[in-house]
């Protein structure tokens, strides 16, 4: 990727915006971190561009070894958007669409199951040639989503170069060398939504779902079977010296959580194997969720798969710079991101350049109206003028022929 030196990674969530810069040998140049008041991002919706790219200016001038910004030189940017705001798609190319056709194919496929114009979306997609297994992966995003996140950078002197899901940079932050020698599932537990993600021995993402329920459902879910209000369900969650009456009413919501939970792991484990002919051997679990009491070890139990919690700071050399209070899991898109832009060996679909071919689209478009515009009042001109001289030409004439019958 061009312009390394001042390419950062910007993780954004409801709740706070991450910056990372890392240098070559992958040490922590410059980190930040701000928490954003609640109607400043909404489901992964940029709602107040103005306060959110005020907060983001903020924590890029406070950001620590050392500053990202002391004026307003600008910055190149590598960002994703939550799965949940994806519309994603796997598709089987038959071997009659030849390569040159696969996007044709992958377009009116992708059409006939959206429930909208694919006008109103950038998307793009990933072709994955196995010889015998020919895939292809579908990713769009509604330009207004998109368009919010560019403008919001833009305002603030940032050019955004990337732009993917949070699943393709949990998988570069998290997948070692080991993981790669088989298919890994990486559950991403979130507050509102878990996504599923399952990956090949390249790392790529070849199956994914989002599933509608994560740390909040718990907490809901524990208040109501313990007649308690919701700050004390969450604080009895993630409590881990509960009294043995608790522990046993945590320990049944969660139970009943990962059994859900582990019905959809199984059935994208077992889709996978009969696409790719590859066994699952690895389920890592990321998001604040992942570090509940017992979740580690049920899902292991149910599951019969190697299973650990999130660590990308090993994929970093040094992580002093980092909340020392915050658990590794908090940083895993922040630092996929960044290595992104360190180290671009996994490929990887970049909504941003269906972004750009669609405003060169639109600005020729543009062009060529102006130019029939143009043609237009030349024309409409030329006739004016045609038709002032005919006009002259006519009454001169029928002044000479009056003048002729009078002599």
């Amino acid at each position: 990727m061009k312009n390394k030196e001042h390419t950062i990674s910007i993780d954004i969530s409801d709740r706070s915006v991450k910056v990372l810069l890392l240098s070559d040998d992958l040490r922590v140049k410059a980190y930040g971190r701000g928490k954003l008041q609640k109607g400043v991002v909404q489901n992964g919706f940029i709602l107040d561009n103005e306060r959110f790219s005020e907060k983001l200016s903020k924590v890029l001038h406070h950001t620590k070894p050392t500053k990202l910004r002391k004026e307003s030189e600008p910055l190149k940017a590598i960002i994703s958007l939550p799965e949940s705001r994806l519309i994603t798609y796997y598709f089987n190319i038959p071997a009659s669409v030849s390569n040159e056709h696969i996007r044709k194919y992958v377009e009116r496929e992708a059409s006939q199951l959206i429930p909208f114009e694919l006008e109103r979306m950038y998307w793009d997609y990933l072709f994955i040639d196995g010889g015998d297994i020919r895939d292809a992966i579908f990713v769009g995003a509604e330009r207004d989503v998109v368009d919010k996140y560019v403008e919001s950078l833009e305002r603030i002197h940032i050019e955004p170069i990337f732009l993917g899901g949070e699943l393709f940079s949990l998988g570069r932050a998290l997948l070692t060398e080991e993981h790669r020698k088989s298919g890994t599932i990486i559950v991403d537990m979130g507050a509102r939504t878990t996504d599923i993600g399952v990956f090949d021995k390249d790392g790529v993402v070849r199956l994914s779902v989002t599933l509608s329920f994560g740390g909040e459902y718990i907490t809901e879910t524990l208040a109501e079977k313990l007649g308690v209000n919701v700050l004390e369900a969450e604080r009895l969650k993630t409590n881990r010296e509960l009294s043995k009456e608790y522990a046993e009413d945590v320990l049944a919501v969660v139970k009943d959580v990962t059994e859900e939970l582990m019905t959809e792991v199984d059935r994208v484990a077992v889709h996978f194997k009969r696409r790719t002919k590859i066994d699952v051997k690895n389920i890592i679990l990321t998001g604040g969720t992942a570090l509940l009491p017992y979740m580690l070890v049920r899902i292991e139990e149910l599951s019969g798969i190697s299973t650990s919690v999130a660590n990308p700071f090993v994929r970093l050399k040094d992580d002093h710079v980092f909340d020392e209070t915050a658990p590794p899991v908090f940083f895993a898109n922040v630092i996929g991101l960044a290595l992104r832009g360190r180290v671009d060996d996994v490929p990887a679909i970049n909504l941003l350049e269906a972004c750009q071919r669609c405003r060169a689209e639109a600005s020729q478009q543009q062009r060529k109206k102006q130019l029939e515009r143009q043609r237009f009042e030349f024309k409409r001109e030329n006739w004016r003028e045609y038709g002032s001289i005919t006009f002259a030409v006519i009454a001169i004439i029928a002044l000479v022929l009056v003048l002729a019958h009078f002599l």
